[in-house]
Parts: structure tokens; C-alpha cells; sequence
């Protein structure tokens, strides 16, 4: 019963090999399919839903060979198998939806909210009590890549929290000082850091290359990721540092992704999130000129560091 409570969750953030789901304990963030974690293999055995995908197994040397699938080989051999509904559960994506987690055992007291779409998701953690723990990923943007190598398909940004080890560098954890909202597929995140803080920024994971279009427009930026497209907007500006980090480091695999960067104690960031069908043009940059103008024609009116922000969005106001 109680596994089959855990997976009756997980079904919902379940998206053709992607688990997307905001999490207290996102060791590795920038995780996905093919740049996967042990987790996935248990999944993708009970719901599949990925075509010719596997989570990539990550043979090395050592007692590191195959550790990938060792998690799942108790599943695979036994009898049990999940109820029907679970996995149809898991795989019923033709209309988006929202899922709302509050869990009053958990020490944070976080409240979860997840918007999962036919081949995306974006999902967000809010009102957690005392300090996040070093390991939490407050929001995520994660997408379905038309290529499976096109990893990492995931975009956030973090005000970094440095530890003794320089982890923040990976983008582990998550800082007191940034808070979110989030209605469906859209999400504004706030920070207020301190002026003693030694790190007045926030940055994330951005390779230009596994894009098809990337445009710049009235201080947006309108990123073209295949299936899906989305909008990002800081109140400081973004920019490409030019620097290359480490990403991801497990299992025998290394993948190096550019930084994307706002400076700045306070700043506000706000994401808006699209399928491509709905924008399906002759080519990529009529789609995305196409998506600008409907996110550039939606007034943004935000109320930095007060009691809130208004920001009015293609389905309501926030």
C-alpha cells in the first residue's frame, strides 16, 4: 500500500521519461532522461510512455557499471505490478493539468504546485518554513527534447548558496532569499538578498546550441526548445557569462552547459511557457516572433519587494 501511495504521486509528475515535480531533495536538477538518475529506471519499468528512449544506463568501469538499473532490478523480477489506472495515470497527456502536494509531516511544510503539458512541465515550491535544505530546487522549467542527447532539458535560476565544497557551482540547493508564484504555465520568482550577501545574482544552466531560436526583444529573451517554446524576463537583464560548468558529473557522464545571469541584491524574473503547436508556423523564427508578440502585448506591472506583484498573463492575474 504504501508503494502504492508513493507512485500514485509520482504518476501525475510522470511525462514520457521525465519526472517533474518540484522537489525538497533534487540532488542533481538538471537531471532528465538520457542524464538520468536511479529513479528514473524504476519509473520508466512501471510506466514507460518513452518510444525508443531508455534512461541511459551509464556504463563505466568499476562497481559504477550499470549502477543505474540496480534499483530497479527487485521490480523487474518480481510479480507485482501496478494497478491499470496508475499507469494510465502516467500517460494521459492529451490535456494540461495542474497538481497541488501539501505535506504537513515535512519539516519545511512545502507547498507544491505543478502544471504538466503535453510535452512539458513547469512546477514550483512555495511556503516552506525556516532555511530550504541544501539539496532543494525551489522551481523548474522541463521539457520532452525532440532529440534525446539534447540534454539538459531543463532551464532554472538560483541565487547560489555556497558550501565548503563550492557545490552551488552545480546548482545545488536553494537560497531563503527568493520566493515564487505560479499560475499553470506561468511563474514569476522574486529575490531580496541581503547587500552583505558575497553572491548579488542569480544564474542557471542555458546551452545556446540545443536550441533551434533564441531571440532577444524589449529585454526578453524567447527561447525556441523544439516542442515547446518559452519567455524569460529579469528586472536587472539577462546575460551569458561565457563561462562553461559542469552540469551534471554521475555514473561515468560529464555534461558541460553554459550560465545564463542577472545581477543585482533585488530583481524579479518571470517565465512564460507555450507549446509549439499552438504558434506552428513556416519555421522557427516565424513561431517565435509569433509567441513574442503575444507575451510582449500582455501588460507587466510588477510591484518589486512590497506586499506582492501584479503581472497580468495570458490566463489571469497573478
Amino acid at each position: 500500500m504504501a508503494f502504492e501511495w508513493y507512485m500514485a504521486g509520482v504518476a501525475a509528475e510522470y511525462l514520457h521519461g521525465y519526472w517533474i515535480t518540484p522537489s525538497a531533495r533534487d540532488y542533481v536538477p538538471v537531471h532528465g532522461m538520457h542524464l538520468s538518475e536511479e529513479s528514473l529506471a524504476t519509473l520508466w519499468l512501471y510506466f514507460g510512455d518513452t518510444g525508443n528512449r531508455i534512461p541511459h544506463p551509464h556504463p563505466t568501469s568499476g562497481h559504477e557499471a550499470f549502477r543505474h538499473w540496480y534499483c530497479a532490478i527487485h521490480m523487474a523480477t518480481s510479480d507485482y505490478r501496478l494497478p491499470e489506472a496508475f499507469v494510465n495515470i502516467a500517460r494521459d497527456r492529451v490535456q494540461p493539468y495542474v497538481f497541488k502536494e501539501f505535506f504537513d509531516k515535512n519539516p519545511m511544510n512545502p507547498a507544491e504546485y505543478g502544471f504538466i503539458n503535453k510535452n512539458y512541465g513547469l512546477t514550483s515550491m512555495v511556503s516552506e518554513s525556516g532555511n530550504p535544505p541544501p539539496d532543494m530546487t525551489r522551481w523548474k522549467l522541463q521539457w520532452v527534447p525532440v532529440e534525446a542527447e539534447s540534454e539538459p532539458s531543463v532551464f532554472f535560476m538560483k541565487h547560489p548558496m555556497p558550501n565548503e565544497d563550492g557545490g552551488w557551482k552545480n546548482w545545488e540547493g536553494a537560497s531563503p532569499y527568493e520566493q515564487v508564484y505560479q499560475h499553470e504555465g506561468t511563474l514569476i520568482s522574486m529575490y531580496k538578498i541581503p547587500g552583505t550577501d558575497t553572491h548579488p545574482f542569480i544564474d542557471g544552466p542555458l546551452d545556446t546550441t540545443l536550441f533551434e531560436l533564441i531571440i532577444n526583444r524589449d529585454n526578453w529573451w524567447f527561447l525556441h526548445a523544439g516542442k515547446m517554446l518559452f519567455a524569460l524576463y529579469a528586472e536587472n537583464g539577462l546575460r551569458l557569462t561565457g563561462e562553461e560548468r559542469i552540469a551534471y558529473d554521475h555514473f561515468g557522464t560529464t555534461a558541460l552547459t553554459g550560465v545564463i545571469r542577472s545581477d543585482g541584491n533585488k530583481n524579479i524574473l518571470i517565465v512564460e511557457t507555450a507549446l509549439q503547436e499552438d504558434f506552428e508556423g513556416a519555421d522557427a523564427r516565424e513561431e517565435l516572433d509569433h509567441f513574442a508578440e503575444v507575451v510582449l502585448n500582455n501588460p507587466v506591472c510588477p510591484i518589486l519587494f512590497t506586499s506582492g506583484a501584479s503581472y497580468a498573463t495570458n490566463a489571469k492575474e497573478l
